[in-house]
């Protein structure tokens, strides 16, 4: 699912601020609902849906929705933005808990399941003749990704989470700058 939406913030603030030019406000949504995820090991064999679940069998978590919902602000002359963008991550169950008989194992208490995760990130640019800067926040409130027990990740895992997935950096800065000539 994607969608992208441009409000002209001129036409929202008439009446409320006055009659003057606010910008623009565009949103958008890049969302991702998964329906299946089957795996057949062998032809003939039977299968296993994976979706929503992570562990041994199933590899890094594949929750049934996740996405990346921006809104971004432009100046009235386009010389600045600024954005935010929120990164959702819905939960996962532990694929050797279900009672689906190839991925059915003993049951296991400890990350039986991973919350949603969010994230927010924020950014800005500024154009000045031939120089732009920009800079922003990934993480702004530097959220730890979830720990998961050595003996239950699968060869996605690294330092006891799944990186490919959430965010193991923790807050990041970043900073930059491009001048033509």
């Amino acid at each position: 699912m994607t969608g992208s939406y441009h409000i002209d913030v001129s036409t929202l603030a008439f009446g409320l601020l006055g009659d003057r030019n606010w910008g623009q406000v565009d949103v958008s949504l890049v969302g991702k609902w998964l329906n299946s995820r089957r795996i057949e090991q062998l032809p003939g064999l039977g299968t296993y849906n994976c979706k929503g679940l992570f562990g041994l069998a199933c590899g890094q978590p594949t929750p049934s929705w996740r996405h990346n919902m921006r809104f971004t602000w432009l100046s009235p002359g386009g010389s600045t933005t600024v954005s935010a963008n929120w990164r959702y991550f819905g939960s996962a169950g532990l694929s050797s808990n279900t009672t689906n008989p190839f991925l059915q194992g003993d049951p296991v208490q400890i990350n039986a399941s991973i919350p949603a995760f969010s994230y927010l990130d924020l950014a800005v640019t500024w154009k000045w003749h031939e120089v732009e800067l920009r800079g922003g926040v990934n993480n702004v409130f530097d959220k730890d990704p979830p720990a998961i027990a050595a003996g239950l990740l699968s060869s996605f895992g690294n330092g006891n989470t799944y990186p490919g997935v959430y965010d193991p950096m923790g807050r990041m800065l970043f900073v930059g700058a491009t001048v033509s000539f």
